[in-house]
């Protein structure tokens, strides 16, 4: 699996950022306790997909510019409101793909379930591989995972976080949207799986 540098500087990569940005994401998700961690060099710790998506909502989520954990907070908490499914016969790969999804309650389950099927191989190896959109929402945070092809599948995530203190004047009134497609999301799980099995 990928050591946290590996995926820090892939995650800047696909992104097209500074690696410094997913650097400074990756440390304070490490010092919060809400990543993998591990030692240096051979005993470096491995990454996994829920590490994967935590960085990438720790680096998108800025919106407007936070620090990378309160980032983090804002967007992983939050919960599936709503699903818009197209009504069709899906393959039995298809059929897995969609209940991995739809078992995500949060945004961080549902981005981890996405790029768990991009480590696999199951989203690649679709008859029709869907085209992908990951949506980031602010200033009052929501965010959405929508695949479109054969597979038609939208969930919705934009309930605030348990606790959260946000409210819709605090925030101010600038409104920004956030999109990656399957290039990053497939990316990363091509390169998880590829550290995975070189080790």
């Amino acid at each position: 699996m990928a050591t946290p540098g590996e995926l820090c500087s892939k995650t800047a990569e696909l992104l097209g950022f500074p690696p410094n940005t997913t650097l400074i994401a990756w440390r304070a998700l490490r010092e919060d306790g809400r990543v993998t961690t591990g030692g240096r060099g051979k005993s470096a710790a491995h990454c996994s997909p829920s590490d994967a998506a935590n960085l990438l909502i720790a680096t998108i989520g800025k919106l407007p510019l936070q620090s990378s954990l309160k980032s983090w907070e804002r967007f992983a908490g939050l919960t599936r409101t709503r699903i818009r499914e197209a009504r069709r016969q899906y393959t039995t790969r298809e059929v897995g793909v969609i209940s991995a999804l739809k078992q995500g309650r949060s945004f961080q389950e549902g981005l981890t379930a996405l790029i768990t099927a991009a480590m696999s191989g199951s989203l690649q190896e679709l008859p029709n591989p869907p085209s992908i959109q990951v949506n980031f929402h602010g200033p009052l945070p929501n965010a959405s995972i929508r695949l479109e092809g054969h597979i038609s599948i939208w969930i919705f995530y934009d309930d605030a976080p348990k606790g959260s203190d946000l409210e819709p004047n605090q925030d101010g009134d600038l409104q920004q949207s956030v999109d990656i497609s399957g290039k990053t999301i497939l990316g990363l799980g091509e390169f998880i799986r590829r550290s995975g099995s070189s080790n």
